[in-house]
């Protein structure tokens, strides 16, 4: 049984707004853009790799926010450039099978199977390939649908056995929220060869298959970077499926990423300070390229005001997309003020005592209380 070439991606999320980016309402729709884009680069992966499936685990878009043409836009592109490789859609959280879903009210190519919220299986003969899925049809899935597939050991001896899903690894962080939750002992129970997960926006396997190389079932991540504070490296995943083992990799096709940069302005004493170190903090093509959250660090002149949105504004002509975190703190003689007869004296007197032995999270809180309440007294003289 030979193996199948594959093309696998995952949380396109096509149309978000990106509310809450940073970016200016002209910039959030080109954005916006850079997703087609992006899902234009994958259809013409699979054209390319000469991958025998596509298959997209949930999330294509974002439905309270789609348009209808930007739907059409991935149907002509599946209709045009791969109208002979099967498509294998299960939908997810964010675009739900609906009765108003476009999934459901515009016609799809003949080669695209969407997944609705049973299991269904589809054989590809001419592959030696069966392909099961399940797909959301309401915006939250708590239970563990995975848990219920067992695919029949004589089925799985007569065809390489894939599964699309949207879902949630179950060694998810506390604070993300859960969907239809899994393990990595219910992918190995399945039965399946190859197992193509979404809902994750960073590649990581879930579970590998015991005697068979390469991953049982994973996480492409999303193709383009989304937000800050989400796991890379993401892309998709392509490469083969098989009886014997799977040999898959991640190709990156995204055209910029999220990232964090702390700059230290120790000693700054003029807003221009501030502006030139994070300048040259950061390469010029980085810049222009990625979304960058900047964090302000050091003890800085007490009459500075490095205010972030005034920062923001300065360096908007030399950043894609810029936000600003400030968390530097006056360059104080504490231990002469803490000595002072005064309220502030009594004040930085009682900040320093509950220092004493904080934990790392209190004692930030307690400088952040310090700046900003000397700099409170500061103006009521």
């Amino acid at each position: 049984m030979r193996p199948v070439k594959i093309v696998h991606c995952a949380d396109v999320h096509l149309d978000a707004s990106f509310a809450g980016a940073g970016l200016t309402n002209t910039a959030a729709k080109l954005r916006a853009e850079e997703l087609k884009d992006a899902f234009a680069r994958i259809v013409g992966l699979v054209r390319s790799e000469e991958a025998g499936l596509f298959l997209i685990a949930g999330d294509l878009f974002e439905h309270e926010y789609v348009r209808k043409s930007t739907v059409q836009f991935v149907i002509d592109r599946i209709a045009r450039q791969i109208p002979d490789v099967p498509v294998f859609i299960a939908p997810g959280n964010h675009d739900p099978y609906r009765p108003d879903s476009y999934y459901a009210t515009l016609t799809w190519p003949p080669n695209v199977t969407i997944f609705g919220p049973r299991w269904e299986r589809v054989h590809l003969p001419q592959l030696g390939v069966t392909v099961h899925g399940w797909g959301f049809d309401r915006e939250h899935v708590a239970e563990r649908r995975l848990a219920e597939l067992r695919i029949d050991p004589e089925e799985a001896a007569r065809a390489i056995q894939i599964v699309v899903l949207h879902g949630s690894d179950e060694r998810v962080p506390a604070e993300e929220d859960v969907y239809l939750p899994l393990s990595a002992a219910e992918c190995q129970a399945t039965g399946a060869d190859y197992i193509a997960l979404g809902h994750f926006h960073g590649h990581h396997v879930v579970a590998t298959r015991p005697g068979a190389a390469g991953p049982l079932a994973a996480y492409p991540g999303s193709p383009e970077s989304l937000s800050f504070g989400q796991s890379r490296p993401h892309g998709v995943l392509v490469g083969t499926v098989g009886r014997e083992g799977n040999d898959l990799r991640l190709v990156a096709v995204g055209q910029r990423e999220h990232l964090t940069a702390e700059v230290d302005v120790t000693g700054a004493a003029t807003l221009e300070d501030v502006l030139a170190r994070v300048e040259a903090a950061i390469p010029a093509a980085d810049r222009a390229r990625h979304l960058y959250r900047v964090t302000l660090t050091g003890e800085v002149d007490p009459d500075l005001d490095a205010d972030p949105a005034v920062i923001e504004a300065r360096l908007a002509d030399r950043f894609y997309s810029l936000t600003v975190r400030d968390r530097t703190a006056p360059a104080l003689d504490l231990q002469a003020l803490a000595a002072e007869n005064s309220l502030r004296g009594h004040f930085v007197r009682e900040v320093l005592a509950r220092l004493e032995g904080a934990a790392a999270g209190e004692a930030e809180e307690l400088r952040l209380a310090l700046r900003y309440g000397l700099q409170a007294l500061a103006e009521r003289r």
